[in-house]
């Protein structure tokens, strides 16, 4: 026999003071509180099945709602609720608290305009790249001749996958990294020491055809 579905608690959602709270429920019955503002009661009142589930990204327990639309399940979290954008929407904490829902502390992050930020290291400049919330991803490795081309003009450098999970450095229109450095548009490049995220020019090369 296969086991019983595990329903969340209904939720609960209620002012106090300045806040608003809304409670919602583990699937083993814990309570998760997210804060909003009162003025957004309305907002957060007209989604239904509030839940609490974990975040795997943000590693920590979010409050979503879950609906059906279509026959596909549509997540919206509180943030967006509030905000009224779409559930997939690069909302950002500003805290760090994504519990908090107070407009104070939401910003839809746009990575795209952010420079990156950048040290140098042992063996050149290690540049920071950031994911779509705006939560550190890893960094690339140039050569400290080139930080000045790479930083400086215009170009935002995001960390990216590819589906066999190989990570590659593209930048806001989808430029490589490498590409952006050997001066070309396309062709396939060779990192030497097999590390994608290793841009200095002693590490890349275009693969010759035979």
């Amino acid at each position: 026999m296969g086991r019983n579905k595990v329903e969340h608690k209904q939720h609960h959602i209620e002012i106090e003071g300045q806040l608003g709270k809304l409670t919602a429920y583990t699937k083993k019955g814990k309570p998760v509180v997210a804060l909003f503002d009162p003025v957004d009661f309305d907002k957060v009142h007209a989604f239904k099945n509030w839940r609490a589930v974990w975040h795997t990204l943000f590693d920590c327990q979010v409050v979503e709602s879950k609906d059906f639309k279509g026959g596909h399940a549509v997540r919206t979290p509180v943030a967006a609720a509030v905000l009224a954008c779409s559930p997939n929407a690069p909302i950002r904490h500003m805290s760090g608290d994504v519990l908090d829902n107070r407009r104070v502390n939401l910003e839809i992050y746009d990575v795209k305009a952010q420079p990156n930020v950048y040290e140098p290291v042992e063996d050149g400049i290690s540049i920071t790249l950031k994911d779509r919330y705006g939560q550190v991803v890893g960094a690339a490795l140039i050569d400290e001749d080139d930080l000045d081309l790479v930083v400086n003009q215009g170009h935002v450098w995001l960390r990216k996958k590819r589906g066999n999970g190989q990570p590659y450095v593209v930048d806001q229109n989808s430029l490589l990294l490498a590409h952006f450095l050997l001066g070309i548009r396309e062709g396939f490049v060779v990192y030497k020491n097999k590390n994608p995220l290793d841009n200095r020019r002693k590490n890349i090369t275009l693969e010759i055809e035979k």
